[in-house]
């Protein structure tokens, strides 16, 4: 009986077959969580949100922008799950709406913004969890005395 030797080629495509079909059903599976109706994990999450947006409008041209994804995000209560945080987030979503408008009246910085803003961000402070500051991009590059 004569054994017949595979084509480079083919064996390539076998190898590769493999190793792929190895990697990608290795019987093992990240663990899933649904966060998405803990109440207490979604205020965390509309904190950074606010926390992220209220630093990027205090940069932009056009704050509106920023802050109306706050407006977007809390004003249909369906899109969130229900809990003791509700207060705060209707609260968020009437300085946001407010801070909106007098945006879009000034047609860019209203004046008085950096205050608004400051009182957007201490309004989501009462929700529970920590956020991850934000640093101006400009920032970023610095360094300090003695990092030399």
């Amino acid at each position: 009986m004569k054994v017949r030797k595979m084509s480079p080629t083919i064996r390539k495509a076998v190898v590769l077959i493999l190793f792929t079909s190895i990697g990608c059903g290795g019987g093992s599976t990240v663990p899933f969580t649904d966060n998405s109706q803990d109440a207490d994990k979604y205020a965390q999450s509309v904190k950074q949100t606010v926390s992220d947006q209220v630093a990027a409008a205090v940069t932009s041209s056009e704050p509106a922008d920023e802050i109306s994804t706050l407006v977007a995000l809390l004003e249909i209560p369906d899109n969130r799950p229900s809990g003791p945080h509700e207060p705060i987030y209707l609260e968020i979503l009437a300085a946001a709406q407010k801070l909106t408008s007098e945006c879009n009246a000034a047609k860019g910085k209203p004046e008085g913004l950096e205050q608004s803003l400051t009182e957007l961000k201490a309004i989501a402070d009462k929700l529970p969890g920590a956020v991850a500051e934000n640093v101006p991009e400009e920032a970023q590059g610095a360094t300090t005395p003695g990092d030399d």
